[in-house]
């Protein structure tokens, strides 16, 4: 997903303020996810997930982002999020 981010310019993310919001957002899911597993960092990952999510469709509504783009993040991102409430409800 990192990949798909940083490889997408600002206008197909939506605009230079939302590629920086959604850049920001990974990097803080990211970061969560690798400084330990406990159950409140792994939430905490989840929620920026979440926010990237809103912020793509946000862009995607208004009709600045790439439709293609924000659907296979959004879809990959929906797949990290159900990963991560798995390991935080065993």
């Amino acid at each position: 997903m990192n990949e798909l981010v940083l490889g997408a310019s600002q206008d197909d993310l939506g605009g230079r303020k939302i590629a920086r919001q959604v850049t920001k957002a990974l990097d803080k899911a990211t970061t969560l996810v690798q400084e330990g597993a406990s159950s409140r960092k792994l939430k905490n990952a989840q929620k920026k997930l979440r926010l990237l999510v809103t912020k793509l469709n946000n862009a995607l509504i208004k009709g600045n982002a790439d439709t293609q783009l924000v659907n296979e993040l959004s879809e990959l991102a929906t797949e990290a999020q159900n990963e991560l409430n798995a390991l935080t409800t065993k």
